[in-house]
């Protein structure tokens, strides 16, 4: 009998536990945690590029919502610098004072100066992002 009841209590304690872990998974949100890069606020940006020409310019409404949802979300991270090579000469500047930096070399690393801290997109998230910055005369690789 004892040994049922301590079975019973065990697999009532893990159900519990589970049922807590996975509601908490499906509420994660992209508020600013610190961690995460939130781009909800965001209204305007600016694309800057020199290199070997100097292109200064507003970012149009429809590539703005496209960058915005590439980069909303996205996990920080600052455990070690990576070498593509970032600069404010290849940036995306968020209502004058949200600066990301791009990858000079084609990847898809994303430095938050804000934060101090990088973030990744996948391969074909990359690729969208340099279309959207092709048009404005941006290109890559630019090292």
């Amino acid at each position: 009998m004892r040994k049922t009841v301590k079975v019973v209590i065990i697999i009532a304690v893990i159900a519990v536990l589970a049922t807590v872990l996975f509601s908490c998974k499906g509420n994660e949100s992209k508020e600013d945690d610190g961690f995460t890069v939130n781009t909800d606020t965001y209204s305007r940006a600016e694309g800057h590029f020199h290199y070997d020409v100097t292109i200064d310019t507003e970012i149009k409404e429809e590539d703005l919502k496209v960058l915005k949802e590439l980069f909303n979300g996205k996990r920080l991270n600052n455990d070690a610098v990576p070498s593509c090579g970032f600069s404010e000469d290849i940036s995306i500047v968020f209502d004058d004072t949200h600066v990301f930096q791009l990858g000079q070399d084609r990847c898809g690393t994303i430095y938050c100066v804000d934060k101090d801290a990088y973030f990744d997109l996948s391969d074909s998230e990359a690729e969208l992002m340099f279309e959207v910055l092709e048009k404005y005369g941006f290109h890559f690789p630019c090292v």
